[in-house]
């Protein structure tokens, strides 16, 4: 006799005959408790098992380990001996309906409701958006582009025990994550975002750090390029949330702040308290009172040509500034007093304390205990 870990894999008819059974005996009952319920019992019937068959159809099934398959055989037998044992004169009611297919509540619905944020849930939905490529791309190239995506950032990760295990309300937060994506597929998407992005992927990037302690430590990093990938991200987030949160409150009219969130979120991001923290979702409270005392100081709209690229309201500390791109100095500009410079150099590229205090404050050196104030200012801030 197989184990329960290793129980025999059922077929899809075994599924389709105990469905069945138990919408069979849901119609018995009713005949036995009054025979003219006959049409309206088998209309009922009908509907309840054809919304349970689009539920679980075959290819799904496929994809459930035998232990599940025999779980929900089994939760089919338990209705069809409930409604087998309702008796109209000595026995229980019988109910007007068959079990809701989405009440969690009810018992022979356990299996299903596990199985809705399984691991198997989650390929159905990568197989699904696999086998449906954007207009214009070649179908075949698309599903060896997508398998390669999910079997790169995903299975050497995790695998379906240890994500079944985990808490299911993380576990369809991530399923949910992968059914947004396959909606943004259908309605246009050109592309798969990248997994290790926290943006789309957040639920996934924690649920893979709690699987995988080392992912999120910073002494033993063996994915570093999906720690700190992610880790960009969500501080990038972070401060683009608080950005958008700045206009609605200040309104329009201000200067642009996208280069000064990209670059706060590059630069919190390189230092070592970054990644060593489990809280990085304060961040965004953080960076936003920070942009607050900025917009402060900014000048009005009817000046705000001249403020195109705002500087810092901060300095970090000098150890853990990014270091300067080497860009070309035929490729340089000046724009409020910080080096600047295009294309692809141009994300690597910071302004030194001294620019920064001179965008700032029109000088071209940082003010008496400027930069060890802002300095301290940035470690407590941090």
């Amino acid at each position: 006799m197989a184990s329960p870990q290793h129980a025999e894999r059922l077929s899809y008819a075994h599924a389709e005959a105990a469905l069945s059974n138990a919408a069979t005996a849901f119609l018995d009952a009713h005949l036995r408790a009054d025979p003219r319920a006959g049409p309206l019992a088998q209309r009922t019937c009908d509907a309840w098992e054809r919304a349970v068959r689009r539920e679980v159809r075959g290819e799904w099934w496929d994809l459930w380990d035998g232990t599940d398959q025999r779980g929900f055989v089994d939760d089919m037998g338990g209705v069809e001996r409930w409604f087998d044992g309702c008796d109209p004169l000595y026995g229980p009611a019988v109910p007007d309906e068959l079990p809701p297919l989405g009440d969690p509540s009810i018992p022979c619905w356990h299996t299903l409701k596990h199985m809705r944020t399984s691991y198997s849930r989650e390929r159905l939905v990568v197989r699904r958006f696999a086998a449906s490529p954007p207009p214009h791309t070649d179908g075949r190239t698309w599903l060896e582009h997508t398998q390669r995506w999910f079997g790169e950032g995903v299975v050497p990760y995790i695998d379906g025990r240890e994500f079944d295990a985990a808490d299911p309300r993380a576990r369809r937060e991530v399923v949910d994550e992968f059914v947004q994506v396959y909606d943004d597929l259908r309605a246009g998407g050109m592309a798969l975002p990248d997994i290790s992005d926290s943006g789309p992927f957040d639920a996934l990037v924690l649920l893979l750090e709690k699987v995988r302690p080392a992912l999120a430590s910073p002494r033993t990093r063996p994915f570093d390029a999906l720690t700190s990938a992610s880790a960009s991200r969500r501080a990038q987030n972070a401060v683009h949330r608080a950005q958008t949160s700045l206009v609605r409150l200040h309104g329009e009219g201000r200067p642009p702040l996208d280069d000064l969130s990209y670059k706060v979120s590059r630069r919190v991001v390189k230092l070592p308290w970054w990644r060593g923290r489990v809280d990085q979702a304060r961040l965004q409270a953080l960076v936003e009172a920070e942009l607050k005392a900025l917009l402060k100081a900014l000048p009005r709209a009817d000046r705000a040509e001249e403020c195109v690229r705002p500087s810092l309201p901060f300095v970090l500390p000098r150890e853990s500034r990014l270091p300067r791109a080497h860009v070309s100095a035929s490729r340089r500009t000046r724009s409020s007093g910080c080096w600047t410079a295009s294309g692809a150099d141009a994300e690597a590229d910071v302004c030194t304390g001294a620019e920064a205090g001179a965008a700032a404050g029109g000088g071209g050196e940082e003010g008496p205990g400027r930069g060890s104030a802002e300095s301290e200012q940035m470690r407590l801030w941090l």
